[in-house]
């Protein structure tokens, strides 16, 4: 199950890091196929669902006044909610891997296009993090 859902979240990376979208209908099968990995693994569901939230808040003041773009709100909290465990360890580990994969992307993006200016898709550096953390835990 976990290949499919890689490929999934691959696939989601593709498609932003050459459109900078990312699809609902992506989304929607990401979320179905996490629905079923989550549920197979135990996840503890108060504290996904707790967790999720509040970083939804976050990423929707993200949004707001950073320009962060809506899909990647979604994507971020369909991964909080669903597969990324609700451990202060997982969270910490996700989140300076995510920094630091975001970071490597774009100074090379600004190496190949001369500019800070160009939008930067979020999908990929989340979905490396992600494979990253499932590779450490």
């Amino acid at each position: 199950m976990q290949l499919v859902v890689g490929i999934t979240l691959a696939w989601i990376a593709l498609v932003d890091l050459r459109s900078h979208r990312i699809p609902n209908r992506a989304l929607a099968v990401l979320t179905l196929l996490s629905v079923i990995y989550s549920a197979r693994n135990g996840f503890i569901w108060v504290d996904q669902i707790l967790v999720a939230f509040i970083l939804l808040i976050a990423c929707i003041g993200f949004w707001r006044f950073l320009n962060l773009g809506m899909g990647d709100v979604k994507l971020i909290f369909a991964m909080a909610l669903l597969l990324i465990p609700a451990t202060f360890d997982s969270y910490y580990l996700f989140t300076t891997l995510f920094s630091m994969i975001a970071l490597l992307h774009l100074l090379a993006q600004a190496l190949i296009f001369r500019s800070f200016s160009k939008p930067l898709p979020l999908a990929p550096s989340l979905v490396l993090a992600y494979i990253f953390l499932l590779y450490l835990k």
